[in-house]
């Protein structure tokens, strides 16, 4: 259970981290992870690796969203020597990947100033 648990983790990192590029691409959020995915860039969003269900997003404000999972065990707790004692302030703010059992959800928010849109020249 532990180790579908991790699984859902990294998808969901894998898909901030998704998030964030469509945004610099597009300069807005996706409306949902289906516009994440991507043929050519060969971009598929995971789906939860034990049930096969799509992972929940909610685009909450025009850098704010809200990813969520359902997880069978809150996340073990690290050692304080091993776990910096400021979470990592990363391109989405604070990037905490604590959890607790069942349905959990992340609140992100994109940082401007690393995810600035892409300037096509015309």
């Amino acid at each position: 259970m532990r180790r579908f648990d991790e699984q859902r983790v990294q998808s969901l990192q894998t898909i901030q981290s998704y998030i964030g590029e469509f945004y610099r691409a597009k300069a807005n959020l996706p409306q949902n992870l289906d516009e994440l995915n991507d043929t050519f860039r060969e971009i598929i969003v995971a789906k939860d690796p034990e049930t096969g269900a799509s992972f929940e997003y909610e685009a909450r404000g025009n850098l704010t969203f809200s990813l969520c999972a359902n997880f069978n065990r809150p996340s073990e707790l690290v050692e304080s020597i091993a776990k910096p004692a400021v979470p990592h302030d990363g391109p989405f703010g604070r990037e905490a990947w604590e959890h607790g059992e069942g349905r959990f959800c992340f609140e992100r928010a994109i940082d401007k100033d690393f995810f600035q849109p892409l300037k096509i020249p015309r």
